[in-house]
């Protein structure tokens, strides 16, 4: 799945289901705009999976229960085709015909990219007949769909290693940075990944240095958790905690289970907030 694509779709689908709640008493001009818009989405998905077969209506004559249904028919639809649209799936050409009977071959990415800014230009014409008509225009701007609608499950495809995402975010490489496949969920320190991809950036360190301190807190009043709490207050603090424990080897095994899960938390809410939806494996 195109991760681009993805959210240009959930912002169509969003827009889509506004005016078809929103047109029921609306001028005949805008709701025949608006069946056209939607009309159009059902001629290229029907071109999509049928080629040449397909059925094409551009400019159905539809009511207003017409169109949210023929809204929600697309929005599945198109829900369907992005799902296994993978990157040589995205690149490979539809065979289709235009309504002259003339035939096409046009790469489904160029496809999708159209359908989903096709409808820009009519929902602005639809908002200034609204206004003409003394009716409030609907706003369906992408930017209120980003601040109102986002979709807490959009990225529920992507399933990401533990632990090389927990690597990425102890940046414990120099100069390197990793990035993230978001289609097929994969990590790399490096470029070369296929697909949209998504930089790692490293965790501050005050995030990592709270597992150290939170660990030496939770050891028992003895030796041990004053030496690593003194080691956290001299100036290069990481390498201290890690020379320091050493000295403790009955420690280390603890420690490591302790980092683990603490770098696990932080991993989780790493992904709560970038990729919503995706989970660890």
């Amino acid at each position: 799945m195109d991760a681009h694509l993805d959210r240009l779709f959930n912002h169509l689908e969003w827009a889509d289901g506004r005016l078809a709640d929103a047109l029921g008493e609306a001028p005949g001009e805008a709701l025949r705009l608006f069946s056209h818009v939607l009309g159009a989405e059902a001629t290229w998905l029907s071109r999509i999976q049928n080629g040449p077969k397909a059925k094409a209506n551009p400019w159905p004559a539809l009511s207003p229960a017409e169109c949210a249904s023929l809204s929600e028919a697309n929005a599945e639809g198109y829900r369907a085709v992005l799902k296994a649209a993978t990157a040589s799936r995205l690149a490979a050409p539809v065979h289709y015909e235009n309504l002259k009977g003339e035939e096409f071959w046009t790469p489904l990415r160029d496809i999708l990219f159209h359908v989903a800014t096709h409808g820009v230009h009519h929902r602005g014409q639809i908002a200034l007949l609204l206004r003409q008509s003394g009716r409030d225009p609907v706003d369906v701007g992408f930017i209120t769909f980003a601040r109102e609608e986002e979709d807490p499950g959009r990225y529920a495809y992507l399933e990401l290693e533990a632990a090389d995402l927990e690597e990425a975010l102890e940046g414990n490489s120099l100069d390197v940075t990793w990035f993230l496949d978001l289609e097929t969920g994969q990590m790399a320190p490096e470029e070369g990944l296929g697909g949209d991809k998504l930089p790692i950036e490293p965790l501050p360190p005050r995030d990592r240095f709270t597992i150290m301190e939170d660990f030496a807190a939770a050891l028992p009043e003895g030796e041990a958790a004053r030496a690593l709490e003194r080691a956290l207050r001299l100036p290069k603090p990481f390498r201290a905690f890690r020379d320091t424990l050493r000295d403790f080897p009955e420690l280390e095994k603890q420690w490591h289970a302790f980092h683990e899960a603490g770098m696990r938390r932080l991993a989780q809410d790493w992904l709560d907030e970038n990729l919503p939806g995706s989970r660890l494996v």
